[in-house]
């Protein structure tokens, strides 16, 4: 059984979650088996994390609020 709604999350951090979702099925699904093969992924892949902003300040009191660490580690 999948849950698809955390009662802990607004709506905000549950559209977030959709977005890290997508980011994971579209930029790391498809190349998993060849990075785990090589021991490293491809430098690509850092810069598309961070122009979708999941590469983050987590010093910042805004981003914490949005659970965005949690979001992230428990969608990989």
């Amino acid at each position: 059984m999948t849950l698809t709604h955390h009662a802990v999350y607004d709506d905000e951090q549950r559209s977030y979650r959709q977005s890290v979702r997508r980011f994971v099925t579209e930029q790391i699904a498809p190349h998993f088996r060849r990075w785990e093969d090589a021991g490293i992924v491809d430098r690509e892949l850092w810069h598309a994390a961070g122009s979708s902003g999941y590469l983050l300040d987590y010093g910042n009191e805004e981003i914490r609020k949005t659970c965005s660490n949690e979001i992230i580690s428990r969608n990989l």
